[in-house]
């Protein structure tokens, strides 16, 4: 809309209108000196021109040009890349059309759309998965060149946040007003903060996306959601996936294990899934382990399973649990899983009988439990039974059935001489004796007369024997009740317990402790634990044939466990468990590696650590490969190396990039490459979390958009695109401004200096005439 009007100056009309007038009149009706007529109107004239010229500069017309436009905005764009929009986008019976083709229909027919809403609209394209960024930012027509380009690629995300693409809208639009954000996705929020707890950083929060859609809505800005794929509510979603399995396993070979798994089943109640174990040796020989079939009888159904398998021959294996996999499964890659055994030679078969039920036993028990290379049998043998005391364990050496024989506080009588016997003669072959303290041990049990007396490495007295339903005196013979503070006076493996800043001075005092006669004067009895003050000896360990007895005094260390030293007192009991044993987790080896897990998903990673000791540790040249199953190596990087408190080089790297499957890392040094000093298997997993998720979840992507329904936020399905242009269209609609455009006359140098040079070649042109004319 046009109009015109007059602006005079001082912004007053009867002001400039009185000095237009009062200029007019001193040119027009000041009489030029002359009386031909000619000349006359020639001059007047010429003043003529000049006052219109004054009255218009005074008067200052306007042509005012008023409209309407569309104000300068963003519309962002959110595309969904993650794995899952590889699943099928219906439920349509032979129906091939995946979610990724069914978004970039709907995502083709909006940016068709936008065309005719293209004044002053930038589209902000953006992708994301796990994480989100811009694809591009400008007019229509080059958002759909880029949307076309992203639209020909494979969509490869291993997560999805919906957080992300809303947050990135919000900054890339920064400075900008924001039309709206249309989100496009499955809804399935699979972005998780998993990670190795041990070694890997902690990672950052991930946003809450609906907190982040609050936000949105306070800026006044739309959020509309389309939702793709089918609603779960109509899927049925069929999977089969084992999961729980540790990520290695040490076992001594003829042991016994329960193997922890748990088979996860949907969509299949009611029929029958095979679980098949195997052993899978280095030369990939496969050996059924054991066999279950599991039923589920909901439609999603989690069922934990403790399968029980022998240990086979020593060596290095892959213990593999795989599900049947099942008519309609989408996914099998996670119908198995695999953990990494490592078979030793010999050992790990534990009993441990008990007389009386107390805290030692308690947390004895859970410590030893805590080992999955140790199978272990606990029988309790109350005093009150003592009338069918001996109770028949079948100790004998022929049968071999265990290798660690643990008595804690109980009467030589509970077993009897014959099988006291057998201990010795399983001693005797290789076996193991660990005797605890406590009221009815050594002399007070009887055992300074018993078979077993030769085995100890202490020397017992037998004058403190006493019947096994006597009641003991009080203070108990053979006891101490003063506390005691545990420290070593042996340099030895058993007593270097590493655990952080726990030290053996900071261990809480334990109440009391056994006193025996002295230690036996034999090869190997050695003293290494006494009490710090009296040197009271603590902890005694001796041999006996090929095998080996360790005698504690003390039946408190549980007050460890109590004191905040739990760890401290696991793996004082595992190395004493692993000496009775005659194996060591310390190597012979001057070169090992350590690996922070063994099974990764593609996404993460794996960090390593290679120790050296001796003339190794004065190498850090190392070579590090990881070679695939079909021999293809990768070369590892060597991040950092450092020493550690041992005095032990310590290199450290992190595996990270490796396409899914079985892998072996290697570690040579470069005065030896051709040598493989040590190697560790490991398995990189499919990341299949988004492939699990069968399902979508359109509800959650609703109530996003609900969060900005007081602006006009809405869920559209991909047939209803139309309806969403309509939305955009009506915002641009209440976002329109008014552009004022006003060319008033003088203002410009394209009316300025026209006027200017018309008044003043008037007055001029009129002087100049006056000077030929001879008029004054």
């Amino acid at each position: 809309m046009s109009a015109f009007r007059l602006e005079p100056i001082y912004g007053s009309p009867w002001a400039g209108g009185l000095a237009a007038v009062a200029i007019v009149a001193a040119l027009v009706l000041l009489t030029p000196p002359t009386t031909r007529p000619r000349q006359r109107r020639t001059l007047i004239c010429l003043r003529i021109v000049a006052a219109i010229c004054v009255l218009l500069v005074t008067l200052r017309p306007s042509l005012v040009r008023t409209d309407n436009r569309p104000s300068s905005a963003a519309l962002c764009i959110a595309v969904d890349v993650s794995q899952s929009m590889q699943l099928p986008g219906s439920v349509r019976p032979g129906s091939e059309q995946d979610r990724w083709t069914q978004q970039s229909l709907a995502l083709q027919q909006l940016m068709s759309g936008l065309d005719s809403l293209s004044d002053n609209l930038r589209v902000v394209l953006v992708r994301y998965g796990s994480t989100s960024d811009v694809v591009s930012d400008g007019k229509v027509s080059d958002s759909a060149e880029s949307l076309s380009s992203l639209l020909n690629t494979i969509p490869k995300s291993s997560r999805t946040d919906l957080a992300a693409p809303l947050q990135t809208t919000i900054d890339a639009a920064a400075g900008s007003p924001i039309a709206g954000i249309a989100l496009f996705g499955d809804g399935v929020q699979t972005a998780t903060t998993d990670r190795n707890q041990e070694t890997d950083p902690p990672p950052q929060s991930i946003p809450d996306p609906q907190r982040i859609a609050k936000l949105i809505n306070a800026m006044g800005v739309p959020l509309w959601t389309v939702p793709i794929g089918p609603p779960s509510s109509t899927m049925t979603q069929r999977d089969v996936a084992i999961r729980g399995l540790p990520d290695e396993m040490r076992l001594f070979a003829g042991n016994r294990v329960e193997l922890p798994v748990e088979a996860l089943l949907q969509g299949v109640s009611g029929i029958p899934v095979d679980v098949v174990v195997s052993w899978i040796d280095a030369q990939g020989k496969r050996t059924i382990a054991a066999e279950r079939t599991v039923t589920a009888n909901e439609a999603d159904a989690l069922t934990p399973l403790s399968i029980p398998v022998i240990a086979p021959e020593p060596g290095l294996y892959r213990l593999q649990v795989q599900a049947e996999t099942q008519s309609g499964e989408t996914l099998i890659d996670n119908n198995t899983q695999t953990t990494f055994a490592d078979v030793r030679e010999g050992g790990g078969r534990v009993l441990y009988v008990e007389g009386s039920v107390r805290l030692e036993q308690t947390y004895l028990t859970r410590s030893l439990e805590s080992f999955p290379d140790l199978e272990l049998t606990y029988r309790w043998i109350p005093r009150d039974t003592n009338s069918q005391w001996p109770i028949d364990f079948d100790l004998s050496a022929s049968t071999r059935r265990y290798d660690v024989v643990i008595l804690g506080d109980l009467h030589a009588k509970a077993l009897g001489d014959r099988q006291l016997n057998q201990i010795v003669d399983r001693i005797d072959e290789g076996g193991a004796l660990i005797t605890l303290g406590g009221p009815w041990a050594y002399g007070t049990g009887g055992y300074a007369s018993s078979p077993l007396n030769k085995v100890f490495p202490v020397n017992m007295n037998d004058t403190l024997k006493q019947s096994p339903d006597a009641e003991l005196p009080q203070p108990q013979p053979g006891q101490t009740v003063k506390p005691i503070r545990v420290l070593p006076i042996t340099d030895h493996r058993l007593t270097r317990v590493n655990d952080g800043d726990r030290t053996w001075e900071s261990l809480p005092a334990l109440p009391g402790a056994n006193r025996w006669r002295g230690t036996r004067a034999a090869p190997g009895v050695q003293v290494l634990l006494a009490d710090r003050d009296s040197r009271l000896p603590l902890l005694v360990i001796g041999e006996y044939g090929r095998g080996r007895v360790a005698s504690l005094a003390m039946d408190s260390t549980w007050q460890w466990h109590r004191s905040g030293a739990a760890n401290f007192h696991r793996r004082f009991w595992r190395q004493l468990l692993l000496w009775s044993l005659a194996r060591d987790d310390d190597p012979n080896s001057e070169v090992r590696v350590e690996l922070s897990r063994r099974r990764a998903p593609s996404s993460g990673s794996i960090s390593f650590e290679i120790m050296s000791r001796g003339e190794a540790a004065s190498s850090s040249d190392w070579t590090v490969t990881a070679v695939s199953e079909s021999g293809q190596e990768t070369r590892l990087a060597v991040d950092s190396s450092s020493q550690n408190a041992d005095g032990n080089q310590v290199s450290r790297g992190r595996i990270t990039d490796l396409e899914a499957g079985f892998y072996r890392l290697q570690v040579r040094s470069g005065e030896r490459a051709a040598e493989v000093l040590v190697e560790k298997a490991f398995q990189i997993e499919n990341d299949t979390v988004e492939m699990t998720q069968l399902g979508t979840d359109h509800g959650f992507l609703k109530r996003l958009s609900q969060a900005t329904a007081d602006v006009g936020g809405q869920s559209y399905r991909t047939d209803e695109i139309e309806q969403l242009l309509g939305a955009i269209g009506e915002r641009r609609l209440q976002a329109r401004e008014t552009i004022v455009q006003k060319r008033r006359l003088g203002d410009g140098p394209g009316t300025g200096w026209p006027l200017f040079v018309l008044f003043a070649g008037s007055l001029c042109s009129e002087w100049f005439l006056r000077r030929r004319w001879g008029l004054a």
